[in-house]
């Protein structure tokens, strides 16, 4: 038995402490990413509060790239939304909600949110006829209804609203959604 230089041994110690190495750093920088993400979340929501839509843009997008799928992305595309919308984006903030909506579908905020930049760009009838369409193509299209129910809600047209939202809670009476239509009802 010999105790001598072994260069096998040796180069597969080296390695598997060069993998431990890299699941440390790897650990360290995913967590970095994490509080970075949170960070420029955080101090995009605060140049929003001052009136720095621009700036918050480029906080809520560089949020996104660092922590771009999880639950944290909807509040983030509706936050770019917001500042899009303040920058009269509107195209933008559109895409923003409706991915914010992809990623947390039954926040009614999103949605209400969409309606308003909706409202605030003078296309309100554009979406109606639109969303007209589609429940005429496809009656059982319960998010149709549903932001259907909410622009009318927008345009004040309490008797419009009452008929969407009575025809969302008939598709779907156990959705998140149900309560947001009950109240208007």
């Amino acid at each position: 038995m010999s105790f001598g230089f072994n260069p096998d041994r040796k180069a597969f110690a080296l390695a598997g402490i060069l993998l431990v190495l890299t699941l440390l750093v790897c650990t360290a920088l995913a967590y970095d990413l994490k509080d970075n993400a949170i960070q420029h979340a955080n101090q995009g929501r605060l140049l929003m509060e001052r009136g720095q839509h621009a700036e918050a843009v480029e906080e809520f997008k560089a949020a996104l790239r660092l922590n771009p799928a999880t639950g944290m992305s909807g509040a983030l595309y509706n936050n770019l939304g917001l500042a899009y919308k303040e920058l009269g984006e509107y195209p933008l903030a559109y895409v923003s909600f409706q991915r914010a909506l992809r990623i947390q579908p039954t926040y009614t905020l999103y949605y209400k949110n969409l309606i308003e930049t909706y409202a605030a760009a003078g296309r309100l009838r554009e979406v109606e006829q639109s969303l007209r369409s589609v429940v005429t193509l496809n009656p059982q299209d319960a998010e149709a209804w549903f932001l259907l129910g909410l622009l009318y809600q927008e345009e004040q047209n309490k008797k419009a609203s009452r008929v969407c939202f009575s025809r969302f809670l008939k598709l779907q009476p156990a959705s998140e959604l149900a309560r947001t239509a009950q109240s208007a009802l």
